[in-house]
């Protein structure tokens, strides 16, 4: 203790203390206080700023229908498929990819349209990829930029990232359209935060398995 205050107070002994080592001292201690109090302020203002944008991203994603696929999706009701498109000359023939509804089950499942203009029998795949598994590719983009925590993540959209990665016909579709696009990373960060997500929920009781979560996937990052 004797040696920090010869230290801060610029002192030969306890008896001799330089004024100048004092405004010091008090210049370095206050200094330290502002900087504490500003890394608490801009900890907060983070959190703030997370909250928001997961607000503003949930009201984009929850809509009436983003709702239906992840139903038809829960109960098996959709069905990937591709129908060849013929273009009656010399070009080659294309596939149409597109996920056909199953009416047998989606007739149970009491689906709310507005008018019966609304009653699809298929949706496209650009459909899926726009209403669905583009913003799970953009949440596990946004994750990894710290833009949303992994938390967040799974309080948040859990259910309906692991509804559509366990989907057979979507597992069909994304190994469709790499193989298609000759591109093994397509949804590379859907496929991630599904993962990941549902290794938080195994140990979201446990801080010390967190933190070993934590530090796994930062390794593999």
């Amino acid at each position: 203790m004797d040696e920090l205050v010869k230290f801060f107070f610029s002192a030969k002994n306890l008896t001799e203390v330089d004024r100048v080592g004092i405004c010091t001292a008090w210049l370095t201690i206050a200094t330290i206080l502002l900087c504490v109090i500003g890394w608490w302020q801009l900890k907060g203002i983070k959190k703030v700023s997370k909250a928001d944008f997961i607000q503003k991203f949930s009201i984009d994603f929850f809509n009436e229908k983003a709702r239906n696929i992840i139903l038809l999706l829960e109960y098996d009701a959709l069905v990937f498929r591709t129908r060849e498109i013929e273009y009656g000359d010399d070009t080659a023939n294309e596939k149409f990819p597109f996920f056909e509804i199953n009416k047998k089950i989606s007739s149970q499942l009491q689906i709310n349209h507005d008018n019966k203009s609304d009653l699809i029998e298929s949706y496209t795949s650009f459909d899926i990829d726009d209403l669905l598994l583009g913003h799970f590719e953009d949440i596990g983009g946004f994750e990894k930029q710290n833009l949303i925590s992994i938390e967040n993540v799974y309080n948040y959209f859990d259910y309906y990232i692991q509804v559509a990665w366990d989907s057979k016909e979507i597992q069909k579709y994304l190994h469709y359209i790499k193989k298609d696009s000759n591109n093994p990373d397509v949804y590379e960060n859907f496929k991630y935060i599904s993962q990941k997500s549902a290794s938080f929920g195994k140990c979201k009781n446990n801080k010390w398995a967190i933190l070993l979560l934590k530090l796994k996937w930062f390794l593999k990052s």
